[in-house]
C-alpha cells in the first residue's frame, strides 16, 4: 500500500514537472518561431528599402526626369518646340487605323510620330501655321485634324 502512494506521488510529481517544463517551452518555441519569420519578413524590407533607395536616387537626376516628362507628359526642354504628326486630312476614319482614336497610341509607339526641333527663344518655326493667339485659335488649330 506504501509503495502504491510513493508510485502515485511520484508519478504526480513527473507530471507536474512535465506540465510546468512544457509550457513555457512551447511558448518559447512559439515565440521563436514568430521571430524567425519576422527576421525573414525584416531582410524583405530591408531589400525592398535599398531598391526604392536607388529608385530615388535615379528619379532626383535631371536625365531622368527629363525622360519622363518628355515619355508621360509630352514635355519638352525649355526653347524647344515638340511637333505632333497626324495622319492626312481623309486618310484613316472610324475603322481605327489611323483615326483619332488611335493617335494618342501612334504619337507614344511610333518614332517619327513626335518631334522635337531646337530653335532660339521667341523665334517661330517656318513651317508652322499662324495662330490667332486667342484660345478659340489655339482650340481650332488643335482640332484641326476633324477637317
Amino acid at each position: 500500500m506504501r509503495r502504491n502512494r510513493v508510485v502515485l506521488a511520484l508519478a504526480v510529481a513527473v507530471s507536474v514537472a512535465i506540465l510546468a517544463a512544457w509550457f513555457p517551452t512551447s511558448s518559447l518555441l512559439h515565440q521563436r518561431a514568430q521571430l524567425a519569420a519576422a527576421s525573414v519578413q525584416l531582410g524583405q524590407l530591408q531589400r525592398q528599402n535599398a531598391v526604392l533607395r536607388h529608385e530615388e536616387q535615379q528619379l532626383r537626376t535631371p536625365t531622368t526626369l527629363g525622360r519622363i516628362a518628355q515619355q508621360q507628359y509630352d514635355l519638352v526642354p525649355p526653347g524647344d518646340e515638340a511637333y505632333q504628326v497626324l495622319p492626312a486630312s481623309g486618310s484613316g476614319g472610324l475603322d481605327g487605323t489611323l483615326g483619332p482614336a488611335s493617335a494618342p497610341a501612334a504619337a507614344h509607339g511610333s518614332p517619327n510620330a513626335t518631334t522635337t526641333a531646337s530653335h532660339a527663344r521667341g523665334s517661330s518655326g517656318a513651317g508652322a501655321p499662324a495662330t490667332s493667339g486667342g484660345l478659340l485659335g489655339r482650340m481650332l488649330q488643335t482640332l484641326e485634324f476633324w477637317r
